[in-house]
């Protein structure tokens, strides 16, 4: 039997459930939905979100959760970010 540990969706339901963070996810597992549900539990974690998936819903998501989480929203989006969240 699979060890459930090698899959998304365990991450997936120890985070929902459990507020794992996502640093403890291994980086192969770090899907979108992951990231998703891991930046919305606290927004911080926007840091261990893989760069490629640091798109510019993903970081509303991140900001939502903690206004401060801004200042290391990746430069690309964050003018987007800013401007979709009514941050001057």
């Amino acid at each position: 039997m699979e060890d459930d540990r090698h899959t998304p969706a365990y991450w997936l339901k120890k985070i929902r459930e459990e507020g794992v963070e996502l640093k403890y996810v291994p980086e192969t597992l770090r899907t979108e939905a992951v990231c998703f549900a891991a930046v919305r539990q606290d927004g911080w974690d926007l840091q261990y979100v893989p760069r490629a998936l640091q798109t510019e819903r993903l970081c509303r998501a991140a900001v939502r959760q903690n206004a401060y989480v801004i200042d290391i929203v990746p430069s690309s989006v964050k003018h987007k970010v800013k401007a979709a969240l009514g941050i001057q």
